[in-house]
């Protein structure tokens, strides 16, 4: 049995990688985790193992061999609860999900659980990015005004990004943040920033940008030029023309790549690079459960297959 862990939200790479399992045969299910506990049960007993219970049928952890842990969001409890007993809930409920789940070392994962929590750390990825030699921009991570004044002095152009996103949805929201331009006026409006720690860049000149997308050893990239003078490219208006087009890394980068991926420890990661020209691109994150359709969906890239054949070959 395979499992794909994910949300009733998801579409279209799920049902991708759900249509690449039907064609190789596999027997797999999909696991909407944020239907727990309010859809189906999860028991656990020392020493037997895990079972879950959802639609009067019975499934044993134990009978997995390979997990897409493509999204967590478990603990989705009753909107009446009052506040505390909500949060209480909720917390108790991914706890015992994680611990049943955690418990499935002989399972194939896409990303192991563990290392997925881990990478999840843009300090340790940023670490490790420049140890194994990918180009990292200088970048601070702080709560305290000052700090970033002082960048500032020394790189005048700034871009700022949050270091966990307030919302968790595929489509455009009000409240999601992008990655926006540091104004000088901002450097005199930061009291904010004590309570919500924020990371900092250098704005690089974007002559591409790429989303580059790791799954084992294979490797698919996108780019995007003509970006212009815009920071975020999640932002573009739809009549922007702007085109994702196939791209390729030369060896040396991509071997950095792959080193970056076994030394975080995932099997898929989602990266972002920017091309100024001035040398090999510039790593900017590494996210373990990011986004790819569009690049599938618009340049013909297999993904959806390749993860679906590294969840039945185990490989």
């Amino acid at each position: 049995m395979i499992l794909l862990l994910t949300h009733a939200g998801d579409f279209y790479t799920i049902d991708g990688v759900e249509a690449a399992l039907q064609r190789f045969g596999a027997q797999y299910l999909r696991l909407d985790t944020d239907r727990f506990p309010m859809e189906y049960t999860l028991t656990s007993r020392a020493g037997e193992g895990s079972f879950l219970e959802a639609g009067g049928q019975t499934l044993a952890l134990s009978q997995t061999t390979a997990v897409w842990n493509r999204r967590l969001y478990p603990g989705h409890v009753p909107p009446e609860l009052p506040f505390e007993q909500a949060r209480f809930s909720a917390e108790t409920c991914r706890t015992a999900f994680l611990n049943a789940f955690d418990r499935l070392d002989q399972a194939y994962w896409i990303n192991p659980l563990r290392a997925q929590d881990a990478a999840e750390s843009k300090l340790l990825q940023l670490d490790l990015a420049r140890e194994v030699g990918l180009r990292v921009p200088p970048t601070l991570i702080t709560n305290r005004p000052q700090e970033v004044r002082d960048f500032a002095q020394h790189h005048p152009r700034l871009v700022t990004k949050l270091l966990v996103q307030q919302v968790q949805s595929m489509q455009a929201h009000p409240a999601f943040a992008y990655t926006t331009r540091v104004q000088p006026e901002h450097l005199d409006q930061l009291e904010q920033l004590r309570l919500m720690p924020q990371i900092f860049q250098p704005e690089l000149t974007k002559k591409v940008e790429y989303r580059a997308v790791a799954v084992g050893g294979k490797l698919f990239v996108g780019g995007l030029r003509g970006l212009g003078d815009l920071i975020d490219w999640r932002q573009a208006p739809a009549d922007s023309g702007l085109a994702w087009e196939k791209a390729t890394f030369d060896g040396a980068l991509h071997g950095k790549i792959l080193l970056l991926m076994q030394r975080l420890g995932l099997r898929f990661g989602a990266l972002d690079f920017i091309d100024d020209g001035t040398g090999e691109p510039w790593f900017l994150e590494c996210n373990p459960a990011g986004e790819w359709g569009w690049l599938e969906r618009d340049l013909g890239m297999p993904i959806a297959e390749t993860i679906a054949r590294a969840l039945v070959d185990r490989s």
